[in-house]
């Protein structure tokens, strides 16, 4: 579900005004795209921002912003998709029918599911939750 967040009375959504900092906007700039805005209504939108941040990345999990990165929510936490994609390629990927097979045939060949996301690129995790919602593994009942 995406919420749109727009600031007072304005209609602009802080969004918008995030992303034209991302894209290297200079304050003045952004006032003179969107007229009803003023200075603090910039700021109010960094500081969200900035609050999210702070309150769904927990200090053990550090984000490193180097030139680009690729930050996803997942399960009220920020996950640093750069990093973990240099140990799992393929992590939070949509699944495809091909990728789906290959996960079948390995598990039904007795593949371990550590081995099993490995070779798809995968967490583990990702793999027994695949193969939870394909009906090849038992979920706990609750």
């Amino acid at each position: 579900m995406r919420i749109s967040i727009t600031i007072r009375d304005t209609g602009v959504q802080v969004i918008e005004i995030l992303r034209l900092i991302s894209q290297g906007y200079s304050y003045q700039q952004i006032l003179d795209k969107h007229s009803r805005l003023v200075m603090g209504d910039i700021f109010s939108a960094v500081r969200l921002a900035l609050d999210i941040i702070e309150q769904y990345v927990t200090p053990d999990g550090a984000i490193t912003l180097d030139h680009e990165i690729t930050i996803r929510a997942n399960g009220g936490k920020l996950v640093n998709l750069s990093k973990l994609r240099e140990e799992y390629p393929r992590a939070y990927e949509p699944w495809g029918e091909d990728e789906d097979k290959r996960l079948t045939d390995m598990f039904k060949q007795g593949t371990r599911t550590t081995e099993i996301a490995r070779i798809l690129e995968r967490q583990p995790g990702a793999v027994i939750s695949r193969l939870k919602m394909r009906g090849l593994l038992q979920k706990k009942r609750e």
